[in-house]
This record gives structure tokens, C-alpha cells and sequence, in this order.
């Protein structure tokens, strides 16, 4: 798939949104009606995360934390 893309770009870039398991949580319940998601599908999708590797074809991976500025 990356190398589709690659043709149009100068540079892929992975960035990851790296949010804690409550922090998920906390957000997913502010939300209402159908956009709201049960927690134990929130918890298996934290749990299978597999981070991104420049070996996919990435230039450049970038990881956001919370606390980072």
C-alpha cells in the first residue's frame, strides 16, 4: 500500500497518537448514542496496537505522548 503512495510523496510519515488506556476511556465517555464504544472494545484494541516500523516503508515514524509538548 505505502509503495502506491510513495509515488506521490517526497517523504511518508507514520504518526502515532500514543493515548493512555483512561485517557480512552474518559473521552469515549463523553460520548453519546452510537458514537459511544463499549470499553472491552476499546481495552482489545489498545492491547493489539502494533506500532508502526521503517521497515513498512516509513521515512519517518513520530510518536505523540500526552505529556510531551
Amino acid at each position: 500500500m505505502l509503495s502506491k503512495v510513495a509515488r506521490f510523496a517526497d517523504e511518508i510519515e507514520a504518526v502515532v497518537i500514543d493515548v493512555p488506556l483512561e485517557v480512552a476511556f474518559s473521552q469515549n465517555d463523553k460520548r453519546s448514542g452510537r458514537a459511544w464504544v463499549k470499553h472491552g472494545i476499546i481495552r482489545r484494541m489498545f492491547f493489539s496496537i502494533e506500532a508502526p516500523e521503517k521497515e513498512e516503508g516509513f521515512d519517518k515514524i513520530t510518536i505523540i505522548r500526552e505529556n510531551e509538548n
